[in-house]
């Protein structure tokens, strides 16, 4: 939408896109009004080596009022670029730093000053140091107000408090909080504007507002949290052609109502807690795609995970090649709309005991080179959302050693049942497998495993897919496989040669049944009890020599 003379991402679309999950956001762009001044005081520094705000001499007109505005400094030369309050009582309308020239105010020994708006590098470069006292600002924080100024704000302790926070709102803004509150009212940018850029960095304290936009606009917005406490109402991570990253190493983020929607952005997290009280959604409705990766720390969702929503690109990358991995507790889903795409990668204890799993999109097991497992056997497979369409790209994998471990499936009750899907449409996620048996007992526990896993016997001619099965005995068991018809012709293998083979008695056999290359399915009669099972070109007879040049 085209507001003045400035080109900002309409935020309408998610009005009413999340008006259902109780958000609110904002319905027009935020621009900066034409301000009536009752009178405009200048730093000068008159006051020589006293930098005190409230020395009459560092002033051109005296000490500011609650209706003035005060600019430091008034112009390029002045004795001195720092005001410092250290007492209660400091006030202005408008305080604007870094208009002419760099300027600074320091907040110290309990100092206290009210402002109504405050400006900090306004066309230059402004700064804010505040180590104790109380800085309350009733309308906003503008930290880079215009294109090619610079803004910083060094929060160590004391209160702040805004009721709009703005860290780079055309320019450039540099947030760091190592103790103390922010606390912010309203809506919390980063990034606001096409030519802003801004960061943020928390390592101690309390930092909370209502509504955040990490990336709204411009060259991209960063948060950086190793400690201290962040909460919030709602956050949104990128918007339009704008990204965000959030950086959690440390400490607790936590949302207070609703969650936090990856539009256009990257999440990663090391360490620390990151709680969300009802939704957190990765690649969401029309922007490009959003990426959460967990290497560390615990992510914990109220409601629901979604991974891929309403025409977004979402992935969730869980566990890294150097060993690190995270806990997820709380219902997770894989792909939730039919424009969407939606994938779970990695490793790790995946979702903990009594959540959720619904996967109707990609779940790619990666051990990265080393036998590692995504293990989701602890949670409750639901059913998948029926109304969606299935293409050979989802389903379960498994690559580069990784395994990935479903819930145990009691063969007491009655046939058929299922692994990976629904037993009644089994023909839609890839290596699901249908077991129809007489006579069944005990329970299964199943595994797909890389084909190059290290659990995977020698002896497969070209392995497209191999399972490892135990528990259940049975009288008789037809299987039926959602076989992967894609690396089956990568590895240029025709539907008709495909076989299915089992491992029994230190050896693979040939339990071939037919297949449908329509549905992309094979079936085969399984001996019981149930072991490993491969799709395959077939077996490596015994006593065959590789040469290998």
């Amino acid at each position: 939408m085209q507001v003045g003379s400035q080109w900002v991402w309409n935020r309408r679309g998610y009005r009413s896109r999340l008006a259902g999950s109780g958000i609110l956001l904002a319905a027009a762009v935020l621009v900066l009004p034409a301000r009536v001044e009752a009178g405009v005081v200048n730093w000068t520094g008159g006051g020589g080596v006293d930098q005190n705000w409230f020395t009459a001499a560092n002033w051109d007109a005296g000490v500011p009022t609650s209706a003035d505005t005060a600019r430091i400094p008034a112009q390029s030369g002045t004795l001195s670029f720092t005001s410092v309050v250290s007492s209660a009582g400091a006030a202005c309308n408008l305080l604007d730093l870094g208009a002419v020239a760099k300027g600074t105010l320091q907040v110290t020994d309990g100092g206290t000053i009210v402002a109504t708006d405050l400006y900090v590098g306004n066309i230059k470069t402004g700064m804010v140091q505040q180590s104790s006292g109380t800085l309350v600002q009733a309308n906003r924080l503008l930290l880079g107000v215009k294109k090619d100024s610079t803004g910083y704000y060094e929060l160590a302790g004391g209160a702040l408090v805004v009721s709009d926070e703005y860290v780079g709102y055309s320019g450039a803004g540099t947030f760091r909080q190592t103790g103390g509150t922010n606390t912010v009212g309203h809506y919390f940018f980063v990034s606001q504007d096409a030519t802003a850029t801004g960061a943020c960095e928390l390592t101690a304290g309390q930092f909370s507002s209502k509504e955040e936009y990490i990336g709204y606009s411009g060259a991209g917005g960063t948060f950086r949290q190793s400690g201290g406490v962040h909460t919030y109402q709602t956050m949104q991570l990128g918007g339009g052609s704008s990204t965000g990253l959030y950086e959690l190493s440390g400490g607790l983020l936590q949302s207070q109502s609703s969650g936090m929607w990856i539009f256009n952005g990257t999440f990663t997290q090391t360490g620390g807690t990151n709680l969300t009280h009802i939704y957190q959604e990765i690649g969401s409705t029309v922007a490009p795609s959003g990426t959460y990766n967990l290497y560390g720390g615990l992510m914990s969702n109220g409601l629901v995970l979604a991974v891929g929503r309403d025409g977004g690109i979402g992935t969730l990358n869980m566990g890294n090649a150097a060993g690190s991995t995270g806990i997820i507790q709380g219902n997770l889903v894989v792909r939730r709309g039919n424009t969407s795409v939606g994938t779970l990668r990695g490793w790790g204890a995946g979702i903990g005991t009594g959540a959720s799993i619904k996967n109707s999109g990609r779940v790619m097991a990666d051990g990265y080179g080393t036998d590692r497992t995504l293990d989701l056997s602890a949670a409750t497979l639901s059913a998948k959302d029926e109304t969606l369409t299935y293409t050979s790209t989802n389903g379960w994998f498994a690559q580069n050693h990784g395994a990935v471990s479903l819930p145990s499936i009691s063969f007491a009750t009655a046939s058929p049942k299922c692994w990976g899907d629904s037993p009644t449409t089994l023909t839609q996620l890839v290596n699901s497998v249908r077991f129809a048996y007489t006579g069944g007992s005990g329970d299964l526990t199943g595994s797909l495993l890389a084909t190059d896993h290290g659990d995977v016997p020698l002896g497969l001619r070209k392995p497209v897919a191999v399972w490892d099965f135990s528990g259940p005995t049975f009288d008789t068991c037809t299987l039926t496989i959602r076989y992967d018809d894609v690396a089956a012709t990568g590895l240029s293998i025709a539907p008709a040669d495909l076989k299915v083979v089992q491992y029994v008695g230190g050896k693979w056999k040939d339990i071939t049944g037919a297949v449908t290359e329509s549905t992309h399915t094979i079936t085969a009669n399984a001996k019981s009890p149930l072991t490993q099972i491969a799709v395959a070109a077939g077996i490596v007879p015994r006593g065959t020599v590789f040469v290998i040049r």
